[in-house]
């Protein structure tokens, strides 16, 4: 097994919260397509969905490059205070997919951050329309939307929203009221 450059294998876990119970969980040291391979060079099938996919393989050159090449210049200009090319280009690029005549992106780092941005994005426009009392949002018993409070709010997973139960019902989610029918059979 080559080398891996700023990995010591002889890891001790111990400094990193665990999203997982697992004791001694394996050492990631590379990946290519979807397959993942360990320090002790058992390879794995990336067979992880949703939220923590790498929808576009692992170990992609070109990707790396074109990152690389970026950060050398910016690595990072908030959006409160800049723009930039990439993001701009980004933007040019999604919107023609979008049902809308001039849409406006708005980027985010992940899925839980989507979420909580579209529930103040669509608050505010009702309180600029002086409707405050548009608060309630319907969502699916079972879903997942994310972690953050926002998206756990939204979402029906009970072993997900037992520990912040206290926090959560802001949302106007009625599980007893509000389910809305499957769309497909599962």
């Amino acid at each position: 097994m080559p080398d891996h450059v700023g990995y010591d294998l002889g890891v001790s876990p111990g400094s990193v919260f665990r999203r997982s119970t697992l004791p001694d969980p394996p050492v990631a040291v590379e990946a290519h397509g979807s397959t993942i391979r360990d320090a002790d060079g058992r390879e794995y099938l990336d067979a992880a969905g949703g939220a923590i996919v790498v929808n576009v393989g692992h170990g992609r050159t070109e990707i790396a490059r074109v990152m690389a090449e970026q950060a050398e210049r910016l690595a990072y200009a908030h959006g409160s205070a800049f723009t930039t090319e990439p993001v701009e280009a980004y933007a040019a690029e999604v919107g023609p997919y979008l049902p809308l005549d001039d849409p406006a992106i708005y980027p985010v780092s992940g899925g839980s951050e989507a979420i909580e941005t579209a529930l103040k994005l669509a608050r505010a426009y009702h309180l600029a329309n002086g409707d405050r009392d548009r608060w309630i949002v319907v969502a699916r018993w079972g879903s997942y939307h994310g972690n953050s409070l926002g998206a756990l709010d939204l979402s029906g997973r009970k072993p997900l929203r037992r520990p912040y139960e206290g926090w959560l019902g802001r949302s106007g989610l009625r599980p007893d009221r509000s389910r809305a029918p499957r769309v497909f059979p599962w």
